[in-house]
């Protein structure tokens, strides 16, 4: 006999559609292909849930970037059919396994209104996840946490002093609930192009990388949503007495095991950068290109050049804020 596993690995992507494409059968949770009226495998008929896309898909176009939107994410604690979860939302059954396994609130989708929101969450939850929805305005990107370049450790409370100002923040150590790390990554590359006369020269353009990478660490508290972030350079990590090392990165880490340390319940997230690469394809990391105009490159010549830079930075954010909502 033959194994049914692998016959299902067989008709996971039937030939002519892509993964994105397919249909999700509410039934059995096998993948149609989006012509399909009935479910090739169980009959049952397949639920139209377009909202102006073909008929019986889901529209999962995201917003355009002056768009709010709305992040679908599933929970952690529940195990639900990963192949049906990976047909609705065209991402492999691997990625979706590792989502799950991550242990914490995750985006998977990011859409264009409510109603696409809802129909997406009832889709998953009809596969045995638990999900919530965040709005971008909730995840407010364009306000992010007060950056700190100090704090002291007093008996019952910390003080925070802001790194723009002199204004001080206090809390309470009961009030200290998550502390969110991550790295803020800028990978900038430049292409140089070579000008003879105002015109190109043949020769290929140089390129050239750069990456910058530097830790972070973001502090919540009750009653607080917008929080407060670390951010290695530009940090007094003298706080931390004996304890401090050389190296700002291992300070930052020793810094967050000594906030955790004050209060039992305190939420420590270290996973953001093993899950980057599955966060990007629902919160993708910003990218702008930057002319730079003509630069002088020897004694008559000139060339222009142009940077592509990828940051990283609002995608932490929104990960940070999501974890302070659902905590």
């Amino acid at each position: 006999m033959q194994d049914t596993t692998n016959l299902n690995d067989q008709f996971a992507a039937p030939s002519g559609f892509s993964p994105a494409e397919m249909l999700a059968c509410l039934k059995c949770g096998k993948p149609n292909a989006p012509t399909r009226v009935n479910c090739l495998y169980c009959a049952a008929e397949l639920e139209n849930l377009s909202t102006g896309g073909e008929a019986g898909r889901l529209d999962l176009t995201p917003p355009e970037p002056h768009e709010n939107g709305f992040s679908v994410i599933i929970l952690p604690g529940a195990s639900g059919e990963a192949r049906s979860a990976a047909a609705v939302l065209g991402r492999s059954v691997d990625e979706v396994r590792k989502i799950v396994a991550a242990g914490v609130p995750f985006p998977v989708a990011r859409v264009r209104n409510a109603e696409i929101a809802v129909s997406l969450v009832a889709h998953l939850s009809n596969f045995g996840f638990s999900c919530a929805t965040l709005a971008d305005p909730e995840l407010d990107v364009k306000t992010p946490p007060r950056r700190i370049r100090g704090i002291e450790f007093m008996t019952d409370r910390l003080r925070m002093f802001d790194f723009n100002t002199t204004a001080v923040f206090e809390a309470t150590v009961d009030d200290l609930r998550l502390l969110v790390a991550g790295r803020h990554a800028v990978s900038r590359s430049t292409t140089s192009e070579n000008l003879k006369r105002g015109k190109a020269d043949s020769k290929k353009p140089e390129e050239s990388k750069d990456q910058r990478d530097e830790k972070m660490l973001d502090i919540y508290v009750t009653g607080d949503d917008r929080g407060y972030r670390i951010k290695t350079s530009g940090f007094d990590f003298s706080c931390l007495g004996d304890a401090k090392t050389m190296f700002a990165s291992e300070n930052v880490e020793l810094l967050a095991e000594t906030i955790k340390e004050l209060r039992a319940g305190i939420v420590l997230d270290s996973g953001y950068n093993d899950v980057r690469d599955l966060l990007d394809p629902v919160w993708e990391p910003d990218f702008h290109r930057e002319a730079q105009g003509l630069h002088r490159s020897g004694l008559g010549r000139l060339s222009r050049q142009a940077s592509d830079v990828f940051d990283n930075l609002n995608q932490f954010t929104k990960y940070s804020r999501m974890r302070n909502h659902l905590l």
